[in-house]
């Protein structure tokens, strides 16, 4: 009786675990499958990170160091997709991703707009001196004004 017992215990075991590293594998292959989506998921959570500080500051202050990881974090999530045609699968994936990393904050309703001010507003923007800054912490950035119009404009369609 203890042996049939241990076998069931083990096959029991084996099927809770199989079922799991099922479960597991098919997340990390979907959730690698697109890094479209991870991309969009990052630029939705930067996103979303600078109209909280938007709304708190009443502007977008370029002083602000997370605001600056903040915006090189979308500009270069933004770039993967710049030249994606809008039906294709890596636009899809990325809005979608934008929608999730933003807690809905883009939405089915304006994520064109944010899509297209994102693209334009923000594709041929220079993050090398931005990069610069965030790593030394200052933030003395020639483009910053540039940048901080731009990103206002996007964040004026949230409210």
């Amino acid at each position: 009786m203890k042996t049939w017992s241990k076998v069931i215990a083990f096959v029991a075991v084996a099927l809770v675990f199989g079922a799991c590293g099922s479960l597991l594998s098919s997340a990390s292959s979907s959730a690698s499958a697109s890094s479209s989506y991870t991309a969009g998921q990052s630029s939705g959570t930067a996103l979303k990170a600078l109209y909280t500080q938007y709304q708190a500051d009443g502007k977008v202050d370029m002083a602000n160091v997370q605001n600056l990881v903040n915006i090189v974090s979308l500009v270069n999530n933004v770039k993967t997709v710049k030249d994606a045609e809008k039906s294709s699968g890596a636009y899809t994936d990325f809005v979608q991703g934008l929608v999730s990393g933003s807690s809905n904050l883009v939405n089915e309703l304006n994520a064109e707009t944010v899509m297209n001010g994102l693209t334009s507003a923000l594709e041929s923007v220079d993050t090398s001196k931005i990069d610069t800054a965030v790593e030394k912490g200052t933030s003395a950035v020639q483009s910053a004004s540039a940048i901080a119009t731009s990103v206002s404009e996007i964040l004026s369609l949230f409210k």
